[in-house]
């Protein structure tokens, strides 16, 4: 065979190739993109665990409806606070 005929063939085949695996490969997936960072969390209240997975810290609103914290050494509490409710001013 002559290097011409050799360099078309081989040509043709990859470009059929290439035409081919693109009907028969499954779609190309993309990442998601990211979830905007959001500017307020509301929650409960927040716990923050230890390695060990024991709390050491919680911050919550107590039955009494005022805000309270806790902070643990293991499983002794070593600091706490509780605050008053302050009604903010209506204008």
């Amino acid at each position: 065979m002559s290097s011409k005929f050799t360099i078309t063939l081989s040509l043709a085949a990859g470009l059929l190739g290439g035409i081919f695996s693109h009907y028969l490969s499954p779609q190309v997936t993309h990442a998601q993109s990211q979830a905007p960072v959001p500017k307020m969390v509301q929650a409960q209240s927040f716990v923050l665990m230890n390695e060990a997975g024991k709390p050491a810290g919680i911050l919550a609103i107590d039955k009494d409806g005022k805000p309270n914290l806790k902070l643990f050494d293991g499983d002794q509490l070593i600091w706490s606070a509780r605050g008053a409710v302050i009604h903010p001013a209506t204008e």
